[in-house]
């Protein structure tokens, strides 16, 4: 009596699909995490432009919940590298929202919606060259005002892939 409900189950939606190296896009199912991206990826030397630290991140949750990490000072927050999603909304229609489509304002209030407009099902998320190593170089200070100085000349830095600091109530403050 009524409408059928029907079930999906999302748990397999965790795979790498492809990565185009000449135009520098990986696509990938919504559940697949950073981790799982991220190892993918450098095979192929390039990584997401933005790849936050905890390895069970999922893409949709991240681009979804406003993910973040040491490239965003460069290349924005992990929605700016979006390109393409398909999202299941939730009528259990499936549609493929771009900046550039009729679903263009689904796609931009993705972010921080966490969810509430529909899941991402599959992502297109832009890459940018990955070196083999990453030199790590690390300051420490003890005066607010000059760490974030310090934290303001790394961010302009053309040379620096990535930068983080760290500071703690006793008045440390570090730079990566």
């Amino acid at each position: 009596r009524g409408t059928a409900v029907r079930r999906l189950s999302l748990g397999e939606f965790n795979h790498v699909l492809g990565l185009d190296r000449a135009a520098r896009i990986v696509e990938v199912e919504g559940l697949t995490t950073y981790e799982t991206v991220v190892r993918y990826c450098l095979e192929h030397g390039f990584m997401p432009l933005v790849a936050p630290e905890l390895k069970h991140i999922t893409v949709g949750g991240a681009t979804a919940g406003i993910g973040i990490e040491s490239t965003c000072y460069r290349y924005g927050f992990v929605h700016d590298a979006l390109l393409e999603a398909d999202v299941l909304l939730p009528s259990g229609e499936i549609v493929t929202c771009r900046p550039d489509n009729e679903h263009a304002d689904l796609f931009n209030a993705l972010p921080n919606s966490y969810g509430t407009l529909g899941y991402i099902l599959r992502a297109k998320i832009r890459l940018h060259r990955a070196a083999p190593y990453v030199h790590l170089h690390m300051e420490r200070y003890n005066d607010a005002a000059q760490y974030l100085e310090a934290m303001r000349v790394a961010t302009q830095a053309p040379d620096l892939a990535f930068v983080e600091g760290l500071f703690f109530e006793d008045g440390r403050f570090f730079l990566m």
